[in-house]
């Protein structure tokens, strides 16, 4: 009798590990609510990668940052309009096409900023413009993980000329004081960095997507595994040259979204094949910590586990064509559409501060209050939604 008692104790605990595993795998896709900010011209959407809750939204109408998942917006007074925008701690970073702040950063969330503007840009690199007339635009940015000192950025080629041939990356080693050349090896066509990914389990390993916008063409992905000092092409079967952003799978997979589709190529193999055919074209990817993938596509919003098998549609956010997508520490999901809308999936277990409603940058939140209360809730809500699974679920058998 005690050993039959035991052999069930034993099930149930393993049947309890094996749900557990699966409830921290994957997050359940909660309905998606509009969220109240009236803006247009969205290019870019950023989730803080450790504040639960925490968002940027680039547009026409201005940057602006929500701290309590859309219930409240500040808009940051950001020195130009951004291309695109990077996260780090307290530290935000944009380029962009003005000449008068081409790259700009923060240290303190957004209150204050050092600018760069073309002339003092180029001056850290020792180089002239063949024509005074042109402009440097800068494109994509990444800022290393394990050490927010270094920060790469891309530039447009067609709109700007340094010497004979324009460098196409840049690094910086402390934190955007200086800069220096870095891409060896890439090719300098006529094309526009869009994206660049550093691996965050080794920021040796660097990738960078390039296409057509605000450029001529794309010239496919790229990949350095020395910190940027030498590139090459990633893969001999070409994909898509325009190439829009780039994921690492779980399962040592570069998962790529391109005019033509997604691809997958694993890390060590020289080809790329197909990784859902049922994708016409691909605009953009966003990977949670628990290595889900949420694809943005011509077909709408798709979730993937990680392992680029299986493909689930998410349905019921917008009737027009969705472009951008980002997911914070704690599942929550954002994501835009082609008429300037944002809309928020947020798991179940968050809890919202009870301030409601979007704000300008004339109204006033507690920021400090908010940031105090929601995101330490939020690292919290996976741990007790399965403590609360498993004690309702000891509760249930033992009654």
């Amino acid at each position: 009798m005690r050993r039959e008692v035991t052999r069930k104790v034993i099930l149930v605990l393993c049947s309890l590990f094996i749900i557990s595993l699966f409830s921290i795998s994957v997050f359940s896709i909660e309905e998606f609510s509009k969220v109240k900010l009236n803006i247009s011209g969205i290019n870019e959407l950023v989730a803080h990668p450790s504040n639960a809750g925490e968002f940027l939204v680039a547009s026409v109408n201005g940057t602006f940052r929500t701290i309590n998942y859309g219930q409240n917006w500040i808009k940051v007074n950001v020195p130009a309009q951004p291309n695109k925008v990077a996260f780090a701690s307290n530290l935000i970073a944009i380029t962009t096409s003005d000449p008068r702040a081409v790259l700009a950063i923060s240290n303190d969330n957004g209150r204050t900023w050092k600018s760069f503007n073309q002339e003092v840009f180029i001056s850290t690199l020792n180089l002239q413009l063949r024509d005074p007339n042109e402009t440097l635009r800068l494109k994509g940015i990444a800022i290393d993980s394990a050490n927010k000192n270094i920060i790469y950025v891309g530039s447009v080629q067609h709109s700007a000329g340094i010497k004979a041939i324009v460098p196409h990356l840049f690094k910086s080693i402390d934190g955007g004081i200086t800069w220096n050349q870095s891409d060896s090896g890439f090719y300098y066509g006529r094309t526009s960095v869009n994206s660049i990914l550093i691996d965050p389990f080794n920021s040796n390993n660097i990738y960078i997507a390039t296409n057509e916008k605000g450029a001529f063409q794309g010239e496919g992905l790229y990949s350095s595994s020395n910190e940027g000092i030498n590139w090459g092409r990633v893969g001999k079967k070409s994909i898509d040259k325009d190439v829009y952003e780039v994921v690492l799978a779980n399962n040592d997979y570069v998962l790529a979204a391109t005019k033509g589709g997604l691809y997958k190529r694993k890390i060590f193999d020289s080809f790329w094949s197909n990784a859902f055919f049922e994708v016409t074209s691909a605009y953009d990817l966003a990977k949670d910590k628990n290595n889900n993938i949420y694809a943005i596509t011509q077909q709408g919003l798709y979730l993937n586990d990680g392992f680029l098998e299986n493909w689930t549609k998410i349905s019921n956010i917008s009737n027009e064509v969705l472009n951008n997508v980002a997911v914070d520490s704690s599942g929550a999901v954002i994501v835009s559409d082609a008429k300037d809308n944002l809309f928020i999936s947020i798991p179940k277990e968050i809890v919202i501060s009870e301030k409601s409603g979007a704000v300008t940058s004339e109204e006033k939140i507690d920021e400090d209050k908010i940031l105090e209360t929601i995101p330490q809730k939020a690292k919290k809500v996976v741990k007790e939604g399965i403590i609360s699974k498993i004690k309702k679920f000891f509760e249930k058998i033992f009654e």
